[in-house]
């Protein structure tokens, strides 16, 4: 069963959202977190 959820997270005191996904099967125990940091500043 797969499962999307968008969510907000802290970079400062700006929030930066995100994206979450969770799946979960028959088989072993798995926990695998993978994700890419993308930090932009708008610059005046």
């Amino acid at each position: 069963m797969l499962a999307i959820v968008n969510s907000v997270v802290l970079v400062g005191l700006e929030g930066q959202g995100v994206r979450v996904e969770v799946d979960i099967s028959n088989g072993l125990p798995l926990c695998e977190i993978v994700g890419q940091i993308i930090y932009m500043k708008n610059q005046i």
